[in-house]
């Protein structure tokens, strides 16, 4: 489909405040100052992309509730994660050879579960191997960038709460692999397996991990286990992820290069929708799950403790949070694929 065709974008429910932490600025320049002291920022053009983009500002709308030094922790967390998926992961640096890509997620695996154990630089080394020296270099630049990021959380986190977050980036990892494995192969999973592995894709389950390590409180660990809140965790990670593939369905299906991996075009191939009526029954599902969210949380709600309440209302700061970006981030240029988009809407300052 042409650039300039316009599909409809339908109406997206989120019943929820929108909110916006007021130093989201100051986290921005931090994270573009602490990306570009491990050289992740290659020349103006990438720093002027990641001003269009706006990172900081989802960031921004999705922690409101962060403590100052929590918002510049996730805002360089978010900055990394954004540079590893556009360099290293399922169409890039790695796309096309699964061993090498298993090796680099192993790699950021240990990372992640020792910071400061210079042992991984063995497995970094292998799964660089044969690259260009650019490309290796900064893979590498990429590693030490985590080894700092993934120590400055573990010095304001519980044990309990970091290794919630590193189990979480196994699950993001082993989705990198699948979504990899679709692009090699050159499939598009059915409906009911995409479901499950955008989850892993969306790394939404490592950002609800940091809400309560940005704001300076911890979730008790059986509440945080405990299966209604799990399943209100999943719901956050499906409303988020089917937003996303809506908003980036126009931008993704003009791509010549990279096979269309989301829900509507899913739709599409198994179940004979058109492109719009495949975008209309991905919004009718996300609808229907932030039905489904606010009618689990309620139960939820009636016997939770304080720590509970709050991280319920990080959740639905998540949702309404990337909703938000994702309308203006020149990164699915929404206004661009489809009509009917609505202004934007004012936001509090929490």
């Amino acid at each position: 489909m042409a650039g300039t065709a316009k599909f409809s974008l339908p109406e997206l429910t989120y019943p929820y405040p929108r909110r916006i932490h007021p130093e989201t600025g100051e986290a921005e320049q931090h994270m573009l100052d602490w990306l570009a002291g491990h050289g992740l920022i290659r020349g103006p053009e990438v720093h002027e992309a990641f001003l269009r983009t706006g990172f900081a500002g989802l960031v921004g709308e999705e922690y409101a509730a962060a403590d100052s030094e929590g918002l510049r922790v996730v805002a360089n967390f978010y900055g990394w994660m954004f540079v590893m998926d556009d360099y290293v992961t399922d169409t890039a640096a790695f796309g096309k050879d699964l061993g090498k890509l298993s090796a680099f997620t192993a790699w950021m695996r240990q990372l992640c579960d020792s910071p400061t154990d210079r042992t991984h630089l063995a497995m970094g080394q292998a799964a660089t191997e044969n690259m260009s020296g650019p490309a290796r270099d900064f893979c590498h630049q990429i590693a030490e960038a985590a080894a700092d990021l993934f120590g400055a959380v573990a010095d304001r986190a519980t044990p309990s709460q970091y290794m919630r977050l590193v189990a979480e980036m196994s699950y993001f990892f082993q989705g990198m692999q699948w979504e990899a494995g679709h692009h090699v192969a050159g499939t598009l999973p059915t409906p009911d397996e995409y479901v499950i592995g955008r989850r892993m894709t969306s790394a939404t389950p490592a950002g609800l991990a940091l809400q309560d390590i940005a704001a300076g409180y911890e979730v008790p660990a059986n509440d945080y286990h405990q299966p209604r809140l799990r399943e209100l965790r999943a719901m956050t990670a499906n409303i988020n992820s089917w937003c996303n593939d809506i908003f980036s369905y126009g931008k993704e299906s003009d791509s010549p290069d990279t096979a269309v991996l989301n829900l509507p075009a899913s739709l599409v191939r198994y179940h004979g929708y058109s492109e719009q009526g495949a975008i209309e029954e991905a919004a009718r599902r996300h609808n229907d799950e932030v039905m489904n969210y606010l009618a689990a949380e309620e139960a939820v709600a009636r016997d939770a403790g304080p720590e509970v309440m709050r991280f319920l209302d990080a959740m639905r700061m998540m949702q309404r949070g990337f909703y938000d970006w994702g309308l203006t981030t020149s990164r699915y240029n929404v206004r661009r694929y489809f009509t009917n988009c609505p202004a934007p809407t004012a936001a509090a300052p929490h």
